[in-house]
């Protein structure tokens, strides 16, 4: 008969990944022929479960699925006190080999926003396992999610504009990445949004599509006209002696599907831009002027 502590500590981890039939014998106090002994008649083998699957199942982690633990009768095991632990020593070689397979592939990891232990695949579970940070801006050193550690980490970032080099979070280099999207090169997340928005807002005004992406719905339109007027006085604002033929030469350039007679048409033929186009040249306009306060259009 063994004690369930002494089957905790023989099945304690140590440094040690290879075979600690020395150290376990020394710590149950036994010789190490009678510790391989012990070890045969419990497990019907002449080795120990993988380590981690060990350390798994004494942290809490270990990716056994509920459904199979019931199977196997771990529910009624639970109720008579029997640890996890020695629940899983007591199974039979087969029924063990079952779970080691479902811990290679999963693992129990907390949810941080339900606070709920899940069963998750293992890299998910690496991207939640907390990690110190710290900022660069205060000093301070707080505890987050790996993944989260990983986006925030300061990395190089080309302005293809300026050629200029600058240390942007990893996150920020991702959606500031230039993409090919349909006749344009514009950043990914500006792509994402042109996307998504394409299923969401109100038909174009101009009973058209945006003539800069062709897109037919979007929460906000802008008249070309209206939106050419609303860059002028930017440039007033930012010092500059804008005129509309200026923005209209601009704004062709980075939006190659816009041509001079778009923006001369009105009444009938007057031509709209969705809001993802508008905000993207309000960006470039912005920046181009220096201007570091503008007013946005709802």
């Amino acid at each position: 008969m063994v004690m369930r502590s002494d089957l905790c500590t023989l099945f304690a981890v140590s440094g040690r990944a290879q075979d600690r039939s020395a150290d376990m014998a020394k710590r149950l106090d036994v010789t190490k022929k009678t510790f391989k002994n012990l070890v045969e008649n419990l497990w019907g083998e002449k080795s120990l479960p993988n380590l981690s699957l060990i350390k798994n199942i004494q942290d809490g982690s270990v990716g056994f699925s509920d459904e199979t633990l019931k199977d196997y009768g771990w529910v009624e095991a639970k109720e008579s006190g029997v640890g996890l632990l020695a629940f899983f020593a007591a199974l039979s070689p087969e029924q063990r080999k079952v779970l080691e397979a479902e811990n290679r592939k999963k693992r129990r990891s907390l949810n941080p926003r339900t606070g709920e232990m899940e069963l998750v695949t293992i890299v998910a579970a690496c991207k939640r396992e907390l990690v110190e940070w710290e900022d660069q801006e205060t000093g301070e050193t707080y505890k987050v999610p790996r993944g989260t550690k990983y986006q925030r980490e300061l990395v190089e970032w080309e302005d293809p504009e300026t050629g200029e080099t600058y240390k942007v979070p990893r996150s920020t280099k991702y959606q500031r990445k230039l993409v090919e999207w349909k006749d344009l090169t514009l950043a990914r997340s500006a792509k994402n949004s042109i996307i998504t928005s394409e299923k969401k807002g109100n038909w174009c005004p101009c009973s058209d599509k945006c003539p800069s992406c062709d897109i037919q719905t979007s929460k906000l339109w802008i008249t070309l006209r209206k939106a050419t007027k609303h860059f002028v006085r930017t440039g007033d604002e930012c010092g500059y002696e804008l005129a509309d033929e200026d923005v209209v030469a601009y704004w062709c350039q980075i939006a190659p599907k816009l041509s001079k007679e778009m923006f001369e048409a009105n009444g009938a033929n007057e031509r709209a831009v969705c809001k993802t186009c508008f905000y993207f040249a309000l960006k470039r306009v912005s920046e181009q002027l220096g201007a570091t306060s503008i007013f946005v259009p709802h």
